[in-house]
């Protein structure tokens, strides 16, 4: 079992975050890691937040290796646009 240690700067961070952040990832990492601080257990989590176990592990090792910080990175790589292919031609006629 993964063992953390929350601030209590971060906890109060967590809690502001974890219903106010506009991204929905955040604010379920936030709930996961500010849950996991007030003494729950990995598995209990997963069934309040309603994501696979796996999840929460990821969570509490993104958070034990970068902290806060790391809960608010996103690596979204997101499709190509289908007009990247058309993006050469539109910038010789422009």
């Amino acid at each position: 079992m993964i063992q953390i240690t929350v601030s209590d700067e971060d906890k109060e961070q967590l809690k502001h975050d974890m219903e106010k952040h506009s991204n929905p990832i955040v604010r379920q990492r936030c709930r996961v890691i500010y849950l996991k601080s007030i003494g729950m257990k990995p598995g209990q989590i997963a069934q309040i937040v309603n994501v696979h176990v796996n999840t929460i592990t990821n969570y509490l090792k993104l958070y034990q290796a970068q902290g806060l910080a790391g809960l608010y990175q996103l690596h979204y790589l997101g499709q190509p646009s289908d007009l990247n292919a058309y993006q050469a031609d539109i910038s010789k006629q422009i």
